[in-house]
């Protein structure tokens, strides 16, 4: 039997939310108003972060949240309390597979290029209903993210600094909305420049064609050796 609780200031017996309500609600303003988020992101697409959120599910400790927060592309460094918030620190080996780890199952990220800039998109969504009163009551949240080029441009709530983008996202928006979309379009460093060539333009950079005169083929010789890394080889052909 659910116990039934007075309500002092209006004299009213009311009764008190069910535990799996209180503890999905406690998730809820872990992942929404309630956090930052300050990152790196490398050439590569690998980087780091340190999340600061304020609840974790019931029962949570160290070890559960480490194991919360991983993956085979995510490596948890260290959960320790902050204050009255928890401070996670996390490695990356590709932004674009963040999601892979349980507790950032609520986040997608692209990364693609587009001309001389990289452009890095963001979604983040939240399927459950706050109460207004709590929403109201609810800390902006924010997320930093210096990147490996000066920034060119930022979608809404954001603020640029050469190489750091910071948006400053209002709990009315985000939770109102369900999806928050945040972009930030930035130079592309010199390393993924080099990786994203084609292979044709790789094959004309390095060799030289010669078409027989008489139709019975083409010979192919190296316009200059061929020193190719192993990494730049995979960027060609990706």
């Amino acid at each position: 039997m659910v116990p039934v609780v007075r309500d002092s200031a209006a004299g009213a017996m009311k009764r008190p939310a069910p535990r799996h309500v209180v503890a999905l609600l406690a998730l809820v303003l872990g992942i929404t108003g309630c956090f930052t988020v300050e990152g790196t992101l490398n050439a590569d697409g690998s980087g780091s972060l340190v999340l600061r959120y304020r609840f974790a599910p019931p029962r949570s400790t160290a070890t559960t949240e480490t194991a919360r927060f991983s993956s085979p592309d995510v490596t948890v460094r260290s959960v320790v309390p902050d204050g009255d918030m928890i401070r996670l620190e996390a490695q990356f080996t590709d932004v674009t597979r963040l999601s892979s780890a349980r507790g950032f199952g609520h986040v997608r990220v692209r990364r693609y290029r587009r001309g001389a800039s990289e452009v890095l998109r963001i979604l983040l969504w939240e399927p459950l209903k706050i109460p207004d009163d709590v929403r109201d009551r609810m800390q902006p949240a924010r997320i930093t993210i210096h990147l490996p080029g000066r920034v060119s441009s930022a979608s809404e709530w954001s603020d640029t600094d050469a190489a750091t983008v910071a948006w400053t996202i209002p709990a009315t928006e985000f939770v109102g909305s369900k999806r928050v979309r945040l972009t930030v379009r930035y130079a592309a460093p010199p390393r993924a420049a080099r990786a994203s060539l084609d292979v044709a333009e790789a094959a004309q950079a390095f060799l030289h064609v010669v078409v027989d005169p008489r139709g019975h083929g083409v010979a192919v010789t190296a316009r200059r050796p061929l020193l190719v890394g192993r990494e730049d080889l995979h960027g060609m052909l990706a």
